[in-house]
């Protein structure tokens, strides 16, 4: 977590736990920033797959011009897109709000981790159903035949949607409990003035960034695997 030479510094200073609160959040400051940006990361990626979505939706307008019914589904799928990119932008906005504000480390870890339980965490929820409003975006593209489309095994399709809701969904929960995690120390050290909470994370980072691409490999998979079983089951 800290360069060689911070922990020189920490190491020196251990035996009186006394450095001070400037050097404490000079030590624990880029691992704030990186913790937020982790967040901040995935939010954009939510953003960039809604965008697609939005096009594809649009693109698929023209097939369907002569079909009501999948009219109607195109353009309610861009607009849920679309409100959903809107708010995903509206987080990033907030996220970099925080970090740009001229305070102390221990005032943007606090209203991070408020804004993270207050704002974030009830997103996720709508994030869960990003890869699935693109998979469904893209397979109402190339299924289009003659300006129709219609799912063939309604319950699979059921099964798939709510199995992609749920991997998603547990992915970005996951990561999400390990920023929180990490804020929680850094908060703790930066009111004891020691680095004892954060030190002790470093085995639990390796884990961290090995869930983290664990999960948008699983966030990949899902939309993958839903194009997939689609196609299997038609």
């Amino acid at each position: 977590m800290f360069d060689e030479e911070l922990k020189a510094i920490w190491a020196r200073a251990a035996p009186e736990k006394l450095l001070s609160r400037a050097e404490i959040e000079r030590l624990l400051r880029p691992t704030a920033r990186r913790t937020g940006w982790s967040i901040e990361f995935l939010a954009w990626t939510h953003v960039a797959m809604l965008a697609i979505t939005v096009l594809l939706s649009l693109a698929n307008l023209p097939g369907y011009r002569n079909n009501t019914t999948m009219l109607a589904v195109e353009g309610l799928l861009g607009l849920i897109a679309a409100i959903f990119c809107a708010t995903s932008l509206r987080l990033v906005a907030g996220l970099r709000r925080i970090a740009r504000v001229d305070q102390s480390l221990i005032e943007t870890v606090e209203q991070r981790l408020s804004f993270v339980e207050r704002a974030y965490e009830p997103w996720l929820i709508m994030a869960s159903a990003t890869p699935w409003l693109l998979t469904l975006g893209i397979t109402t593209l190339i299924d289009n035949q003659d300006g129709s489309y219609r799912v063939n095994h309604p319950w699979e399709f059921v099964a798939i949607t709510a199995t992609m809701f749920g991997i998603t969904y547990a992915s970005l929960r996951s990561a999400t409990v390990h920023v929180v995690r990490d804020h929680r120390a850094i908060l703790r050290d930066l009111r004891d003035q020691t680095l004892e909470a954060t030190d002790a994370l470093e085995l639990a980072h390796a884990r961290s960034r090995l869930w983290y691409g664990i999960g948008v490999a699983l966030l990949s998979l899902a939309v993958i695997a839903g194009l997939a079983l689609w196609y299997s089951l038609a």
